[in-house]
């Protein structure tokens, strides 16, 4: 477990420099609250978060150490941050480069259709064109001893952080229809392909039936990291997943060490993680830049 280290805890805007130039497979988190006078986050919710994304991230060989806590009273950004509302809040918050994830906890509450998010991420492959957007957007209620209902336990920052590093989710389509047991998947060899996402928890973790692509091998991997399981049904990652997200590193984010693996996407999106309600399987044309950006927001 990484040894925390506290840089900034802040009550303004104003942004602590953070030297990221060590890191590597380490990676280094820094949060940002935008909070309203009447609300705090403590601070232990934040300590258990980082021991939960280690834990969940044993086995793949990446660890996170805080690097920074920055409370930013603004309501604004705590109440309407969104793939259609960031660019003033990520302009005037983001620090550090493709190696640092910067995690920006948000309410959503006044977010217009994107309001029952629980959070969103960009993929590693869109850092070079637009950096400013890289990092998680997330509901500050899914950190561990959250209010969120079944999803407080921290393993939404770990399903955002996986798209952070690169992977999909195990249903995923490519559009085909909404279904995920056409194309290629998630391009995991050992994560089935799956139809669609999965609500709740199996009746059996340690003995999974579903499967809802009976043409191909395997069941649902309902407990994976990157489905849509309550917190307590989430419960690993693929030896597939750590390497997928060890080569995505240094082809997008570690770009000094070459790597020779081929297991990487070719397409540029970016991801946001489910809602509380309902499944959406059709892309908005939000810009994640400027106005002459050509990527635009993938709900998956």
């Amino acid at each position: 477990m990484s040894t925390l280290t506290f840089l900034s805890f802040s009550t303004t805007s104003t942004r602590t420099p953070v030297s990221t130039s060590f890191c590597l497979y380490t990676i280094c988190l820094i949060f940002d609250v935008s909070f309203s006078l009447r609300w705090r986050l403590p601070q232990a919710e934040i300590n258990e978060q980082i021991n939960v994304l280690n834990d969940n991230y044993a086995g793949t060989g990446f660890s996170f150490t805080l690097q920074a806590f920055n409370r930013v009273q603004n309501q604004k950004w705590f109440r309407t941050a969104s793939p259609d509302d960031e660019f003033e809040m990520k302009s005037a918050l983001r620090v550090g480069g493709a190696t640092t994830l910067n995690v920006y906890l948000v309410s959503f509450r006044e977010a217009g259709s994107w309001r029952t998010l629980l959070g969103y991420a960009y993929l590693p492959q869109d850092y070079k064109d637009y950096p400013i957007y890289d990092g998680v957007v997330l509901r500050y209620n899914t950190l561990p001893g959250g209010t969120s209902p079944k999803y407080n336990l921290g393993k939404t920052l770990t399903h955002e952080g996986g798209h952070w590093l690169g992977l999909l989710h195990t249903f995923d389509d490519e559009f085909l229809d909404g279904d995920g047991c056409k194309g290629a998947g998630d391009y995991i060899a050992d994560t089935p392909a799956e139809k669609e996402p999965f609500y709740g928890c199996p009746p059996d973790v340690n003995n999974l039936t579903l499967d809802t692509c009976p043409n191909l091998p395997g069941v649902d991997p309902v407990t994976n990291y990157m489905d849509y399981a309550d917190d307590k049904c989430m419960l690993l990652f693929t030896s597939g997943q750590g390497v997928w997200i060890k080569a995505q590193w240094y082809l997008y984010r570690d770009t000094t060490t070459p790597t020779t693996s081929s297991t990487t996407t070719t397409t540029t999106t970016t991801t946001t993680t489910t809602t509380t309600t309902t499944t959406t399987t059709t892309s908005p044309t939000t810009s994640t830049s400027t106005s002459d950006a050509t990527t635009s927001v993938r709900i998956i």
